[in-house]
């Protein structure tokens, strides 16, 4: 990704960077320009030509010859002569600062660029470009123009070379290139570089390039200046075009790096979707124009996929099509990786296995056989990933393609082969993907065997005791699901968190150790905030203040946990609400506004009565044998609602039921197990 300029560390990696464009663009070397059609220097006499360029075996004594005493430094020399000598003397100069070396001219690079900065600024003091003569012949006109452009290229190489290698004259690195680039811009380059016959094009091809580099250095927000001077030398400079070309894929891909990081922050900051998501396809876009350099299209493929997998979680409506392209881009990394087969390959195999799972996913019922051809396509890759580098976390995943496969035996051995690896200090992973896969398949107890082994020797995970909790549960071990979870409850992500408090409380309530009630009305209410649409956690909640009753249930201010609704179970529930207040009326017979207030209370029970029934009957196919978990069956709600009618009668003495009689066992069973067959407080 592009840097800022962080004065901590900028001088440090804008001298790497400055040392890698400078060797890529080959634009110190001899010749300088291809084609340019200018001699390398090679004597003293030379110090005085305006068309001679300096190369790696005379670049030393270039810069010290044309700086002495015999050229730029003779005060008996013109001031063009000097002009010229200092030039070439700052040109060596630079030359020996983008090669890094120790010298007798410079001993270090920052050293090398602030002698060529200071001779070529010194040669514009002996001739300014406006001074330069342009009324010779042609000839001599074509090399003193050249010469302004040459200056002007050796003046911004200079500046930045003070810049990237930490020279005390540019304290502040920024300031030094955009001199460097205001120095370059004093030339038409775009004009100059479409003079194809002219040498000067050689020249104005370096000059964009040079200002492209050090438009880079400067940060992100000259990027569209280097891309501009980029797009230019593609397109005029055709020596240069293959370098440009590679250098606009980096900038492409580090744009995608950039977009991904900042999608990734979106969506992990809760932004819209559609916010999140326009900054992945933008980073799609740039990781495609990535692909047209090799040097970056390994890493542009793999930015490509994991962009699109991330897009399958924002617009689940076009999961499928997200999927499909993770998958091609996975697949082109992995090809590309395959010359090199190691992690980093498969790494691209693990991902490449991962999209065609996901894909899987996303395919209708009715398209069985090409969701096989799928699985089946990511047990191979995966499996090739596996042997390739048999990490715990691609054991996981094989693991899981085996599974959707139906191949449970394979995917057991799997998950036992990542436990016995001992390459994950927690082992979460591969216990919880066991004990569900032994579960699922009818082993159960085998399931918490797993689990319970894996705490015991030392995995702590909440979600390894949630599910030893839940299984616990499952079997009524009651006081095993409560130690399993009381503890991590309040840690576990929201559904499990939720499902976790309504095993509390209806544990509790089938224990009904001291201080029950509490426990259990607590629990119960937060399941059903956490998830109100949930029937079986709106039940609890309203069964445990049943259970507590209390001031709440007499006064109605907890009326609001047994909700209204058009299920026969609602209404069952709101009934056996009215009887319990209805329990808890002072009922005197001395005051009869009490007895009222407790006749009216127990005709609200029957009309929730009749109106479960009137419901039961108007939605047969609704659920008629809900499971009341904490009875430990289902109930009949046809058989229930009748017989809350009967309880209010009783009450009512519009009926009676002799004791020990199996009407009143079946009473007994079930509202007297809630506490609601008393009829008032007296």
């Amino acid at each position: 990704m592009f840097l800022d300029l962080n004065q901590s560390c900028i001088k440090v990696w804008m001298a790497a960077a400055f040392t890698l464009v400078a060797a890529a663009s080959g634009c110190a070397t001899a010749p300088a320009a291809p084609d340019s059609g200018v001699p390398a220097w090679t004597s003293p006499k030379d110090c005085f030509s305006r068309n001679v360029l300096a190369t790696d075996p005379n670049a030393e004594r270039m810069a010290i010859v044309c700086s002495g005493p015999e050229a730029a430094a003779d005060p008996n020399r013109s001031g063009v002569e000097r002009a010229t000598a200092y030039f070439n003397a700052g040109s060596g100069y630079n030359l020996l600062g983008e090669r890094g070396t120790t010298s007798l001219a410079c001993e270090t690079t920052s050293a090398c660029y602030q002698f060529a900065l200071n001779l070529v600024e010194k040669s514009f003091v002996n001739q300014e470009d406006a001074l330069v003569r342009k009324d010779n012949a042609s000839s001599i006109e074509e090399i003193d123009e050249r010469f302004i452009l040459r200056r002007r290229l050796a003046q911004a190489r200079a500046l930045a070379g003070t810049a990237v290698s930490g020279s005390p004259a540019c304290a502040e690195p920024d300031q030094c290139l955009g001199a460097a680039t205001a120095a370059l811009a004093t030339q038409d380059l775009a004009a100059q570089v479409s003079r194809k016959d002219d040498p000067i094009a050689a020249f104005a091809c370096q000059g964009l390039e040079l200002n492209a580099q050090i438009s880079q250095l400067r940060g992100t927000e000259h990027e569209y200046a280097a891309v501009t001077d980029l797009r230019q030398i593609i397109r005029s400079c055709p020596s240069f075009a293959a370098s440009a070309t590679d250098t606009l894929a980096k900038i492409a891909y580090n744009r995608g790096e950039q977009l991904r990081g900042s999608m990734t922050a979106s969506a992990a900051a809760n932004a819209p979707p559609s916010q999140s998501a326009a900054l992945g396809l933008s980073a799609v876009s740039s990781y495609r124009d990535a692909l047209r350099s090799e040097s970056v299209r390994l890493p542009a493929y793999r930015g490509l996929g994991a962009v699109y997998l991330a897009l399958a979680g924002l617009e689940p409506g076009k999961a499928g099509e997200h999927f499909g392209a993770a998958k091609d881009a996975f697949d082109d990394a992995q090809k590309i990786s395959a010359a090199t087969p190691d992690d980093a390959h498969a790494k691209d195999l693990e991902q490449l296995g991962v999209s065609y799972m996901s894909l899987a996913g996303t395919k209708r019922p009715v398209d069985e056989l090409e969701q096989e051809r799928l699985i089946d396509a990511a047990i191979r890759v995966l499996m090739k990933s596996t042997s390739l580098s048999p990490t715990y976390d691609r054991q996981i995943i094989l693991g899981e393609a085996y599974e959707l496969a139906g191949r449970s035996e394979e995917a057991e051995a799997v998950y036992r082969t990542a436990l016995a690896s001992g390459q994950s200090a927690g082992h979460e992973a591969a216990t919880l993907s066991l004990a569900r896969l032994l579960e699922r398949t009818g082993k159960a107890e085998e399931a918490l065997s797993v689990l319970q082994k894996a705490s015991a020797s030392g995995v702590q995970a909440a979600s390894v005791r949630y599910e030893i909790g839940r299984l616990q549960f499952g079997r009524s071990d009651f006081p095993g699901a409560i130690d399993a979870l009381s503890p991590i409850a309040g840690t576990l992500p929201a559904a499990q968190a939720a499902e976790a408090r309504y095993m509390l409380s209806v544990a509790e309530t089938v224990l009904r150790r001291t201080g029950w009630q509490a426990r259990a009305r607590a629990n119960a209410d937060d399941a059903a905030q956490a998830n109100s649409f949930s029937a079986k956690y709106s039940r609890q909640a309203c069964l445990s203040h049943i259970l507590v009753s209390g001031p709440d249930v007499k006064s109605g201010a907890s009326l609001q946990r047994c909700p209204a609704g058009d299920t026969a179970e609602k209404h069952l529930l709101r009934g056996m609400y009215f009887l319990k207040q209805a329990q808890l009326i002072d009922v005197s017979a001395y005051d009869m506004a009490s007895q009222d207030y407790w006749r009216s209370v127990l005709r609200l029970a029957q009309d929730a009565f009749q109106s479960g029934e009137a419901a039961l009957k108007a939605r047969p196919e609704a659920n008629a044998n809900p499971r009341f978990d904490d009875l430990g069956h289902v109930i009949d709600l046809a058989a229930v609602l009748a017989q809350g009618k009967l309880v209010v009668e009783r009450c009512r003495r519009d009926a009676s039921v002799e004791a020990g009689s199996q009407t009143w066992k079946d009473l007994e069973s079930f509202y007297g197990h809630y506490g609601v067959l008393k009829c008032s407080a007296s």
